[in-house]
């Protein structure tokens, strides 16, 4: 669901999202993540 609002999302904070095995990224649409890390600006 986060990337269905995910531009309304990110107006008020920064999303990151890591594979069990790799370090956190910007969060992209339509990929799947094992973690998700939000943070308010």
């Amino acid at each position: 669901m986060i990337g269905f609002y995910l531009e309304e999302i990110r107006k008020d904070f920064d999303v990151w999202g890591a594979d069990e095995d790799e370090e956190f990224e910007q969060f992209e649409k339509d990929k799947i993540y094992d973690a998700i890390l939000v943070k308010r600006k």
